[in-house]
């Protein structure tokens, strides 16, 4: 893996999971920062971790790895609609403080412009 491709990748996590240092990235990817080191310094990133934190996270690997948003999260989204979290998100809205909710649109919409490749 060149370093461009590398650092393309840790650059979308870093947006992902809001953050801005590497040590903030390697707390959000559950490594030690001298981890993230080694993988910058050898221009290389285990597959099994990227793997990891798309199924933990529920983002795609592909998207992961070159930042074109998949099929696959058409699929998530219809399943989301018929989901018990869809009700969840009703009562939220419905009796969270306008601040909270304010504060999760902004999140939801940098999260959309990271999976719509922007």
């Amino acid at each position: 893996m060149d370093s461009s491709m590398l650092n393309e990748i840790f650059e979308r996590l870093k947006i992902y999971f809001n953050v801005k240092t590497n040590k903030e990235l390697a707390v959000a990817m559950r490594q030690n920062e001298s981890t993230l080191n080694t993988w910058k310094n050898r221009n290389s990133i285990p597959y099994e971790k990227l793997f990891e934190i798309s199924q933990r996270e529920h983002l795609s690997l592909d998207w992961i790895l070159t930042g074109v948003k998949s099929d696959n999260n058409v699929q998530h989204n219809k399943e989301l609609e018929s989901s018990p979290l869809k009700q969840e998100i009703l009562l939220l809205m419905e009796y969270a403080p306008e601040k909270m909710l304010l504060k999760i649109r902004d999140r939801l919409n940098e999260i959309k412009k990271i999976t719509e490749g922007i």
